[in-house]
């Protein structure tokens, strides 16, 4: 009898008193882990909620950054880089032309522009030629101004020898008469006719001839510090924004490093 009872009271013992305690104790533990789980789950979508929100604020200033403070100097820099490309397109087709017409000498520059009325006595074509300039572009600046279009001429010359040819011309005549370089020149502008008869009975011509004498003698000197280019100051091209003037004389500003 005393066997079974013992017997008895383990399996009673197990039954009644470890397995329930060892199922709480199951329980209890799968709980904890449970909520842990919740938890964490709760903290990663708070996290997540943070750093969506705080990637927002961030895109919200860095666009507000770039609106204030970015757009004016990358425009200005797009516009410089725009502006060097189209200098280097338009250098490249001007040269391709120039070799496919041929034209570079004096002589079939002369030959297809119509003649002079009224040649300057005693003055070759350049003289004659770079004076109708200054008389076309300049006649109503100072003498000072007629002398900065002659030293743009003259520069322009210059950086042709230099280069081995460009694609405004070699010399006096051909930078003067180039196409669309001398607004005075081209065949729509109304001083064309008028520097074409212009004298020396006109007040402002003589001026033009000393000022074109002592600049192909090699005895002006350049007011412009080197420029080769320039507008009007009521005119801003293409070509000139974003660039920095190196002079401004009398109504026109002036540049250079251009083309």
């Amino acid at each position: 009898m005393t066997e079974p009872a013992a017997t008895l009271d383990a399996v009673w013992w197990i039954t009644a008193v470890e397995v329930p305690v060892l199922t709480g104790l199951f329980w209890l533990i799968w709980r904890n882990r449970r909520d842990q789980e919740d938890d964490i789950q709760r903290h990663r979508q708070t996290i997540d909620k943070a750093l969506a929100q705080a990637r927002e604020a961030l895109s919200a200033y860095k666009l507000e950054v770039a609106k204030t403070y970015a757009s004016i100097s990358a425009l200005k820099d797009v516009e410089r880089r725009l502006t060097a490309h189209l200098l280097r397109i338009e250098s490249k087709l001007d040269n391709t032309r120039s070799q496919e017409k041929g034209v570079k000498a004096v002589s079939k520059l002369d030959k297809d522009l119509p003649p002079l009325a009224c040649p300057a006595a005693d003055d070759g074509p350049a003289v004659d030629t770079l004076a109708r300039t200054l008389w076309g572009e300049a006649r109503g600046e100072p003498v000072r101004g007629r002398e900065a279009v002659a030293a743009v001429v003259m520069n322009r010359v210059a950086k042709a020898e230099a280069r081995g040819g460009h694609w405004w011309g070699s010399t006096v005549v051909e930078v003067c008469r180039a196409p669309w370089q001398f607004s005075c020149w081209n065949e729509t502008d109304p001083n064309r006719e008028k520097l074409l008869a212009v004298g020396e009975d006109d007040p402002i011509f003589p001026s033009c001839l000393r000022i074109a004498r002592r600049a192909i003698r090699g005895a002006l000197k350049d007011p412009t510090d080197g420029a080769t280019h320039y507008h009007h100051e009521a005119l801003l091209p293409w070509w000139a924004k974003g660039r920095a003037p190196v002079k401004k004389i009398g109504r026109h500003v002036f540049y250079r490093n251009i083309g």
